[in-house]
């Protein structure tokens, strides 16, 4: 990602990069509670970003015959490792990524 912004800045040095700040404004009809929430919004985009990824695992029941169990765990567990990409090709940093998950028994 590096090379390919700079191999960027390079080609076009005429493009200037803006810089966004965020204010809250000062008006006198903001409601304090939007005024707070905003206030929030801005530390947490100061803070820096957070990424949630959701994972879904699907169980057999205890009760469920052995065939089945063999089929949805083994099979589930085949289909989830080799169809989904992991977190590493996204190039998140582990720091910022949050993990949840459900477990789904059928």
């Amino acid at each position: 990602m590096r090379r390919l912004q700079s191999t960027f800045d390079d080609e076009n040095p005429q493009v200037r990069r803006r810089r966004v700040r965020f204010q809250v404004p000062n008006s006198p009809g903001l409601d304090n509670a939007a005024r707070e929430e905003l206030l929030d919004l801005i530390q947490a985009k100061e803070a820096g970003v957070a990424y949630i990824m959701g994972h879904s695992y699907v169980k057999a029941r205890k009760s469920s015959s052995f065939l089945k169990k063999l089929v949805i765990d083994m099979g589930y567990s085949i289909l989830r490792k080799n169809c989904r990409g992991p977190a590493v090709a996204l190039n998140i940093p582990h720091i910022s990524l949050i993990e949840v998950g459900m477990i789904y028994y059928v």
